[in-house]
This record gives C-alpha cells, structure tokens and sequence, in this order.
C-alpha cells in the first residue's frame, strides 16, 4: 500500500506507519530531517552609503548604524531580539530592542567620545539577534561566530 509524507518544514520528526493484516502487524519508522535554518544579519552605514559592510563610523552628533536580518524559519510571523553592545572609552554602549516585529534595527552614537581619533578608533561590537517564529523555532546569531562577519564601529573626533 503506498504512502505519502509531507515536506517538513521544521524540526527532525519521526513517525510510524503500522501495517495489521491477517494473521500480523510489522511497523515501518519514518525519519525525517528538518528544513536547516538559516540566518543572518547585515549592516548598513548610511552616512558613508555603505551597504552591506562589517564598519560603521560615528563622524557626526548623531550617526545611525542599521542591522537588517533575513531567515528562514518556518512560521509565519518572526519577533526579533536584538543587542548591541562595544567599548567607547572606558564605558560600555549598549543599544537593544527586546522584542519587534521588524528585521530591521538601528543604533545611534556620537563622534567626539572618549577614545575616538581623527583617523578613527576601531572597536568590535558584540552583536546578538535572537529570531523566533510563532510556531516556537529560534536561532540565535552572534557577530563573529558561525559564519557571521565581526562587526566594528570606527569613532572619530568631530
């Protein structure tokens, strides 16, 4: 008797088909992977009009620094957690967003900071996104860390 299994569009599943007939029953397991996540983020400098670049430089009072996502998790709707965090000077920035519904996330810093130069001070940013779908699957991604490029904010003296 044949069978059919759909596509599966989230996690590992097992399954059993049992068979009975007359006189017996066997029953045949059924594996199937799950669709593989995936996931990433990229950033925009704006004031430079650098898109999809691992910098982004704080020349002015108030320079946006834009991260957009993209995944494929199989839900319908995504809630996006994202934190950003670096060194300026001695004190640590952080910027977050606990929960949103969009892929896109913008932070905001300053030139003239303690530690910034004319030539500008490269210092990596931490970066972490946490997206989940409403059917419960999440991956979480760190700047510099499987596949994902570091990410660095360059500060500049105004």
């Amino acid at each position: 008797m044949p069978y059919s299994v759909a596509v599966n569009n989230g996690r590992d599943r097992t399954g059993r088909i049992r068979f009975t007939w007359s006189g017996g029953e066997a029953t045949f397991t059924v594996y199937q992977a799950g669709t593989p996540f995936t996931a990433g983020f990229t950033l925009n400098d704006s004031f430079r009009g650098a898109d999809n670049t691992t910098e982004c430089h704080f020349r002015s009072s108030n320079t946006p620094c834009t991260l957009t996502a993209t995944a494929n998790l199989p839900g319908n709707t995504y809630t996006y957690q994202w934190e950003v965090a670096y060194y300026y000077g001695t004190l640590v920035n952080r910027h977050s967003l606990t929960t949103s519904s969009t892929n896109v996330f913008t932070f905001r810093d300053q030139c003239g900071g303690t530690g910034s130069t004319s030539s500008g001070n490269l210092v990596e940013a931490e970066i972490t996104l946490v997206i989940t779908d409403d059917r419960g699957n999440r991956i979480t991604l760190r700047s510099g860390a499987n596949g994902q490029p570091a990410i660095y904010v360059k500060q500049f003296t105004c």
